[in-house]
C-alpha cells in the first residue's frame, strides 16, 4: 500500500476522547535519517505472494495543507549560506515536538514570498548580503571586520524593545503565571544579547551573518514564548476544533494526544505513524507528497563546525541558540588544541 494520498482518518484515543477528522495531507516517509521519539517500527516480512510489507512511516496532517520533507533533514545540524540551519531551524521549518519546547509549535512561520514584503517582522525574515548590507570598520587592522547597516540595526532594536515592553506588562498582568517564564526570560536574553552586539560589536562577515540570524531566531522564540503565555495557554477547552492559524510553524509528532491537542488548538500538526497503524477504513484521494518551504537554503556555510549531531530532543530543538565560537574555524593555533592540550 502506498500512503502518498489524502485520506479520512479515526484517532485511536480513549473512549471518552474520540476525534474524527479529515487527514488533509497524507505522505510515505522513505529513508528517514533517524527514529522519532514514540513512533513504533513495523518488522521487515514478506507474505506467501512475494509482497514485502511496507515499512517505512508515513505522515498524516488534519490541518494543513502539505506535508513538511523531514527526510531531507540530516543527524549532523550545520550552518548554511544563509546563516540558518536548513530543516533543523525553527524559523523554516516544524520541528518534532518535545515538552521542554512547548512553545515552538506557536511560533510564526516564514510568510510565501509573495507575502514577506511588507510584513510587521519582515527584517525577522531578512537574508543580509556582504554587498549589500555589510559595512567595514573605518581603520580596522583586520580588512574583513564590520557591521551590518545601520539602518537594519535599528528595525532589531525597535523590534526587540517593543516586544520586552509587551513582556513587561504580561508579567504585571499574570504574576501568578511568573513561575512559568523561564524559557521566555532566557529567549529575551539571548534577543538582548544579540542585539548588543549587532550595535557594538564589529566582527567578520561570516559571525555577523550568524550573529543576525541567532538574534532573529531568539526574537521569534521569544514571541512564541509571548503568545503562548498570554493567549494560547488561556484558550478553554472546546468540543470542536478551532479554524487552523496557518501562520504558526506547528509541530511533527508521533504521539496521538499531542497531535489531537494541537489539532483541537487551531495549531499545524503533523502525526507520523508506522504502515500497521493505518487503519482500514481510510478513504484515499489526491496525490501529496513531502516538501520543503520555498527560499530554504541547503548550502553548508564554509568554516563552521556542526553544532549537534543526533536524532530529535529537545537539546536538538535549542541547538541552533547553542552557537558558540569552538563552532567558528577561526584558523588561529591558538584556538586549536593538540594531543593532550587543555586550553593553555
Amino acid at each position: 500500500m502506498c500512503f502518498l494520498y489524502p485520506c479520512r482518518i479515526v484517532l485511536n484515543l480513549p473512549s471518552d476522547h474520540i476525534a474524527v477528522t479529515d487527514a488533509l495531507c497524507v505522505a510515505e516517509l522513505r529513508r528517514l535519517p533517524y527514529k522519532i521519539p514514540h513512533l513504533k517500527v513495523d518488522p521487515h516480512e514478506e507474505f506467501s505472494d512475494g509482497t514485502i510489507r511496507p515499512t517505512d512511516p508515513f505522515m498524516t496532517t488534519p490541518n494543513a495543507n502539505w506535508c513538511p520533507n523531514v527526510s531531507a533533514d540530516r543527524k549532523e545540524v550545520c550552518a548554511r549560506t544563509d546563516g540558518r540551519f536548513y530543516t533543523a531551524d525553527l524559523s523554516l521549518f516544524p520541528q518534532v515536538y518535545f515538552p521542554k519546547t512547548y512553545y515552538q509549535p506557536y511560533g510564526l512561520a516564514r510568510p510565501s514570498l509573495e507575502e514577506l514584503p511588507g510584513h510587521r517582522y519582515e527584517v525577522i525574515w531578512y537574508d543580509i548580503d556582504r554587498t549589500r548590507d555589510f559595512v567595514l570598520e573605518p581603520g580596522a587592522i583586520n580588512n574583513d571586520l564590520g557591521r551590518i547597516r545601520r539602518d537594519l540595526v535599528k528595525q532589531f532594536v525597535n523590534l526587540r524593545t517593543n516586544l520586552s515592553t509587551e513582556i513587561k506588562t504580561l508579567r504585571n498582568d499574570i504574576p501568578e503565571k511568573l513561575p512559568q517564564f523561564g524559557e521566555l526570560n532566557y529567549c529575551e536574553t539571548g534577543m538582548l544579547y544579540a542585539c548588543i552586539a549587532l550595535e557594538c560589536a564589529p566582527q567578520s562577515y561570516e559571525l555577523t551573518l550568524l550573529t543576525v540570524t541567532s538574534f532573529q531566531r531568539y526574537f521569534l522564540e521569544t514571541l512564541a514564548c509571548y503568545d503562548y503565555l498570554s493567549y494560547w495557554s488561556l484558550l478553554p477547552a472546546v468540543d470542536t476544533p478551532r479554524e487552523v492559524n496557518n501562520t504558526r510553524i506547528g509541530a511533527i509528532t508521533a504521539e496521538i494526544e499531542v497531535a489531537t491537542r494541537l489539532y483541537m488548538e487551531g495549531v499545524p500538526v503533523w502525526l507520523v505513524r508506522a504502515p500497521s497503524e493505518f487503519l482500514p477504513n481510510t478513504n484515499i484521494f489526491n496525490k501529496c507528497w513531502p516538501s520543503l518551504p520555498k527560499g530554504m537554503v541547503s548550502e553548508y556555510l564554509p568554516k563552521v563546525a556542526p553544532i549537534f549531531n543526533g536524532s530529535p530532543s529537545a537539546i536538538r530543538n535549542r541547538a541552533c541558540q547553542g552557537l558558540r565560537a569552538h563552532n567558528i574555524r577561526l584558523g588561529h593555533a591558538a584556538y586549536t588544541l593538540g594531543p593532550g592540550e587543555l586550553g593553555r
